[in-house]
């Protein structure tokens, strides 16, 4: 039986220590109570309204770029609408939350379920993702949503411009430690708890500086704050569903017909671009301009292989077999196509030439 898989990444800190394990590629991740998982990627917005998000900067778009002919051309790039800076973590059914190390606060939590990474994973039975799909979709049942301002206060005001430390994991316990803009550090943590649609969010002030702690719940409902000391309280949050979301599935693109056009749909569904240019420029990995028919430098060989109908198959198939002198290897994983698939996107790398 495999084991839910932990991924951690952190911020610089002396008293928080690093660690780090592998990540599977399960398109539907989950851990469980005793062994929770947590992800650093990109996290859905969700329903989350501006104020919440005070600190974020919007991205601007940008020109739209044809690597076939080589320049800008008409349209834009719209910004991805995810939350760059967030971390998911997941407790099996029983509770999934997103916090934020821009906002350092709890944004939004659910139940039964976490994250459907296919869009940013993509299909494993045919090892693409689904073109610049960065952002998963939420799976399950969400129970709160941040809103307003920053719900922790010190000394009476709300944080402002608050600073990531970083986070630890203590057995199954996950702990985040941030820097007000008075200097202030706050230590927070989010517990599961017996019931459905709950969790208890445990903040202290830690440091040297002092300061009295409160947790601003008048206006939002299900949520009741006890508090310990001066320095420290826990806040409960129990609510029913506010919005369920299920997993949607999406077909993937077929051709029926053997054609180069079908192959430009196949290149640009399975987002090769994001590694191969089709203008000469350099990239992750070999420009496919004028590939075809050409001699290609082998790593172990010392003669040149001629990149034939045979050599892009099987390059597409089984990618590390033959690695291109000048590219790492393990970077292109293999991918399954159908047959007219595959002899479409051969067709349209051929019509890649000189011109």
């Amino acid at each position: 039986m495999i084991k839910p898989i932990l991924f951690l990444l952190f911020m610089t800190s002396l008293s928080f220590a690093e660690q780090s394990v592998f990540l599977n590629y399960a398109n539907q991740p989950m851990g469980s109570v005793e062994e929770p998982l947590l992800l650093r990627t990109f996290m859905p917005k969700g329903d989350l309204q501006d104020s919440v998000l005070s600190n974020h900067h919007l991205g601007k778009n940008s020109p739209k770029y044809n690597a076939k002919l080589g320049k800008d051309v008409p349209g834009k790039y719209i910004p991805i609408t995810g939350l760059p800076a967030a971390i998911g973590v997941n407790y099996g059914k029983r509770l999934s939350y997103c916090w934020d190390t821009v906002e350092c606060r709890l944004l939004y939590a659910w139940s039964d379920g976490f994250l459907n990474m296919q869009k940013y994973w993509g299909d494993p039975k045919r090892g693409n993702r689904q073109s610049f799909g960065y952002v998963p979709d939420l799976v399950g049942d969400v129970f709160y949503v941040a809103s307003g301002e920053h719900p922790i206060r010190v000394n009476g005001k709300a944080v402002e411009a608050p600073q990531f430390i970083g986070y630890r994991k203590i057995d199954n316990r996950f702990i985040y430690k941030f820097k007000t803009k008075l200097g202030q550090e706050v230590q927070t943590e989010i517990k599961v708890m017996a019931e459905s649609n709950s969790l208890e969010q445990h903040v202290e002030l830690v440091g040297a500086r002092g300061g009295k702690l409160d947790y601003y719940t008048s206006q939002i409902p299900g949520i009741a704050m006890k508090r310990i000391s001066e320095k420290k309280i826990v806040v409960t949050i129990k609510h029913g569903t506010l919005k369920k979301y299920v997993i949607i599935k999406t077909k993937p693109l077929t051709v029926k017909d053997v054609s180069a056009i079908n192959g430009e749909k196949i290149f640009n569904s399975m987002a090769c671009i994001t590694c191969h240019s089709i203008d000469g420029s350099d990239s992750h990995g070999p420009t496919l301009k004028a590939i075809a028919d050409s001699p290609r430098p082998i790593i172990g060989m010392e003669k040149m292989i001629l990149a034939d109908d045979a050599y892009l198959k099987e390059s597409i198939l089984t990618p590390n077999k033959k690695i291109v002198k000048g590219f790492p290897p393990n970077y292109m994983p293999p991918f399954t196509l159908k047959e007219n698939e595959l002899k479409s996107l051969i067709l349209y790398i051929k019509t890649l030439k000189n011109e």
